[in-house]
């Protein structure tokens, strides 16, 4: 909650203004140091924050470059407690195909912050409802 303003939006932190060199970030969980192309952790990075707002928890694989520049496939497990960090790189290795990963993060991420309402008129929301005839 912001309380400077009274909302009960998260609080959002200006970025930083960082030239970009590269592509790539260095994304940091517990003691593991990985990289990923920017799009790749910058969803993971809101899903995990989508995640902890919402109090669930999911997994994701991601394609990475270790610590000497090999490919990984790692999973991270993203809940309320995840010590996750995302921060640039001057790296000018080429990014890990994450296109999936991504595209699913933010799906999610925007599922968990954008919830799709439904109203009682709603003959999609009906179709589920099971009536029963107790007389």
């Amino acid at each position: 909650m912001n309380f400077l303003s009274g909302s009960c939006q998260p609080c959002r932190v200006p970025r930083a203004t960082v030239p970009r060199v590269a592509v790539m970030k260095h994304v940091t969980y517990s003691d593991k140091n990985l990289m990923v192309g920017d799009a790749a952790a910058d969803a993971l990075i809101a899903y995990a924050t989508a995640l902890a707002i919402a109090r669930t928890a999911d997994s994701v694989q991601i394609n990475a470059l270790g610590t000497e520049g090999e490919p990984v496939v790692a999973t991270f497990l993203l809940d309320t407690g995840a010590p996750l960090m995302v921060e640039t790189s001057p790296s000018t290795l080429d990014e890990p195909d994450n296109d999936e990963a991504t595209a699913y993060m933010i799906q999610r991420t925007e599922q968990l912050t954008s919830p799709k309402s439904v109203s009682p008129e709603d003959p999609a929301a009906s179709d589920d409802i099971q009536h029963l005839d107790f007389m």
